[in-house]
């Protein structure tokens, strides 16, 4: 972004990274990287939810699959502006992006109540799907979690 005669114009730069790596692996894991800017553009639903979609195919302990998430998007703007206030000073690059999603886990089995030692496993996979099928829709997602959970009721 560049400041001219007090008018702000920005462009969109798709900055392609590929990591050095020690021995081969799948192009999509050795190009895919965590940006910390954003483009406002809109993000099309069907990508969405192909996203979504490839969090559900992640393994998970006993086929649980703990996790949730929430989708907070500009179709309903004041929910993603009250999820982008409660965003850390450190993740304010956040702010400008057209999605954020809260990624949850159940701590329990579904069948007995008893403590799923492997929630958060799950979720980082169901997680690592997502961040690839972002990839290769041409998107890029980056995980944090600096935000203040006690502000957002």
């Amino acid at each position: 972004m560049t400041e001219s005669n007090n008018e702000r114009i920005t462009t969109t730069t798709i900055i392609t990274k590929t990591a050095k790596i020690d021995h081969p692996i799948n192009e999509l894991i050795a190009r895919r990287w965590s940006a910390r800017a954003f483009s406002t553009k809109p993000v099309e639903k069907s990508k969405l939810l192909s996203i979504l979609e490839a969090a559900r195919w992640a393994p998970s302990s006993r086929n649980e699959q703990p996790w949730r998430y929430i989708v907070f998007t500009n179709e309903n703007p004041e929910k993603l502006k009250k999820a982008q206030s409660v965003l850390k000073d450190i993740n304010e690059y956040a702010k400008r992006a057209p999605i954020l999603i809260c990624a949850i886990a159940r701590k329990t089995y579904s069948d007995n109540k008893n403590y799923n030692r492997l929630h958060f496993h799950d979720l980082g996979a169901a997680n690592e799907n997502m961040f690839l099928e972002a990839f290769n829709q041409g998107l890029i997602m980056h995980e944090m979690g600096g935000f203040g959970s006690i502000q957002y009721t």
